[in-house]
């Protein structure tokens, strides 16, 4: 087994993706238990007003801005590092600090129960397996709990996920020990089937097909639903703050390429 403090650069990766090896942190609540529905209820319950969410649907759907980040982290150990970490539910937990100013907007961090919970080697699991146990045994499970307790759209907490691997996958391949091997693996979790995420279609596929239209000096592809972080924002008093793909933005700034001249 690989020990991720005796590989500098995954565990600092890793680190500035918002994973943690740092024993003072506190559990706030092991991924697993998710999946009991009053355990569930009593957590959003627990994270609305740190999310300045007005409704238990867009604190679901917020929740999940920030729990994409466990699949950030699996995808960049995995396509980045070659270092892949477990993707069993049973193996993650949310921590955070013990005294987190309840001011701030919630920002916790992830971990593992336990190190060992690391593959020897990417050679383990081919690309196509190690991404469809994540959204089918991991993902799936809390998209489907969330839509159960909340009616929050299934469609849009793909987004929301599809929307921080893209930023993975484009904004810091530079970061990869193989940029080949990091282009591969994105293809490869395109073509995931669409039974992996409990859809017709495998959601992740239809945002990157999304036609793209300029805002400002981006290219920018649209989400077809919104994720109603600018909603916490305003309820937080920073005034409205939309996400760089928000429908709600592209609708309102953003420019078809064809009226460009791009």
């Amino acid at each position: 087994m690989h020990s991720l403090k005796r590989n500098k650069y995954a565990l600092d990766l890793l680190e500035s993706l918002q994973f943690s090896v740092d024993s003072k942190l506190v559990t706030t609540i092991s991924s697993a238990d998710l999946l009991d529905s009053k355990t569930a209820a009593l957590f959003l319950e627990s994270i609305q007003p740190k999310l300045f969410s007005p409704t238990p649907l867009k604190t679901a759907s917020l929740f999940v801005k920030r729990y994409a980040f466990v699949a950030v982290i699996a995808h960049a150990s995995y396509s980045f590092a070659h270092v892949p970490l477990s993707t069993r539910l049973i193996d993650w937990k949310i921590v955070e600090q013990r005294d987190s100013d309840s001011n701030d907007y919630w920002a916790p961090k992830f971990t593992l129960h336990n190190e060992s919970r690391i593959l020897a080697s990417r050679k383990e699991v081919q690309p196509m397996e190690y991404f469809a146990d994540l959204y089918h045994d991991h993902y799936r499970p809390i998209v489907e709990q969330l839509f159960s307790l909340t009616k929050v759209p299934k469609v849009s907490l793909w987004e929301t996920v599809y929307s921080y691997l893209s930023w993975l996958y484009e904004s810091l391949k530079d970061k990869a020990l193989d940029q080949h091997v990091v282009q591969q693996d994105f293809e490869a979790l395109l073509q995931l089937p669409g039974e992996v995420f409990g859809m017709r279609k495998n959601p992740f596929l239809t945002s990157y097909q999304q036609t793209p239209v300029l805002v400002g000096e981006y290219l920018v592809k649209p989400r077809k639903t919104c994720c109603f972080y600018h909603e916490s924002s305003l309820k937080k008093g920073e005034g409205e703050v939309f996400c760089g793909t928000c429908p709600h933005r592209c609708r309102k700034e953003g420019k078809p390429l064809e009226q460009t001249n791009v």
